[in-house]
Parts: C-alpha cells; structure tokens; sequence
C-alpha cells in the first residue's frame, strides 16, 4: 500500500535516518532523561538567583536603617562600625 510521494508509511519509522542531528538524540530514553536533568538545573538556578536577591534587599534594607540611626545621632560611631561589619560580613 503506498501513500503520499509513492513511500511506504511505515518506511521512515524502520530507516536509520529517524532523527538527523545529534547522535544520542535517537535514544528516547535518553533524551528524556537529558531533558529533564536540564529542566531540574535551570530551576535549580532561578531558585537560587531569586534567594540570593532577597537576602542582598533584606541586607540593604537593614544597612540603610543603620545608616539614618547613626545620621540621626541615635547610636554612636563605634556601634554603627561594629553592626555595618556584622550586616556586611552575614
């Protein structure tokens, strides 16, 4: 039974020439698992990226406060010195 251009339906499915490409892209298993694995890092790294973000706006924000006490003369110069090291340092 022919089909289309004169080519047997299931000829493309049997040939070598399957998937042109990459080499290791024929093997379904392993493109699912390489999928995957690449999904899982790009997560990964968005997560990461959204967490050390918060942590740098979270340490801004307390600098900043620390920065209008000591303007306002609410705290001395060596106590501003010694919370800015540990903000800085955390």
């Amino acid at each position: 039974m022919m089909h289309g251009r004169g080519y047997y339906f299931d000829s493309f499915r049997n040939s070598s020439y399957s998937c042109p490409g990459l080499g290791f892209m024929n093997n379904n298993w392993l493109t699912i698992i390489f999928t995957t694995l690449l999904i899982i890092a790009a997560v990964i790294f968005i997560v990461k990226l959204i967490q050390n973000n918060k942590s740098k706006t979270i340490s801004n924000i307390a600098l900043d406060n620390l920065k209008v006490k000591f303007a306002n003369g609410d705290i001395s110069e060596e106590e501003y010195l010694r919370r800015k090291d540990i903000l800085e340092n955390k």
